[in-house]
């Protein structure tokens, strides 16, 4: 019985971490009405996963820096991308962004989508 009550803890325990990693690779946006605005103002916001710092966003911002400016507010963990309305193609490298950040799945409203299904869908 002991050995069955411990097997059931470990599985129960490794479940529970393997739920916890997932939520650190999901990006939040304002939802659909906010990116189809979005187009247009040039204006992004993304609610980024937990364990994405002021110092990554430090790091990698600097690399993006020709196609658009990073404000993040480390509290809410919110990232507000702005385009330069000079560069192309912008919004497909914001897609590069997302996923220096570890993001893997994005929510836009109630539906989960792949960062790839995202970029196609929203960004192009």
């Amino acid at each position: 019985m002991k050995k069955i009550f411990f097997t059931l803890i470990a599985v129960l325990t490794l479940a529970m971490t393997g739920f916890s990693q997932d939520a650190q690779k999901v990006a939040a946006t304002e939802g659909q009405a906010a990116l189809q605005k979005s187009k247009v103002t040039k204006v992004y916001t993304y609610t980024l996963p937990s364990n994405i710092t002021q110092d990554h966003i430090d790091k990698v911002s600097k690399y993006y820096a020709s196609y658009f400016t990073i404000a993040f507010d480390a509290s809410t963990q919110q990232a507000v991308v702005t385009m330069n309305s000079e560069m192309e193609k912008g919004e497909m490298v914001m897609g590069r962004f997302l996923s220096s950040c570890q993001v893997r799945e994005v929510k836009v409203d109630d539906t989960l989508l792949s960062l790839d299904q995202f970029m196609k869908e929203y960004l192009k």
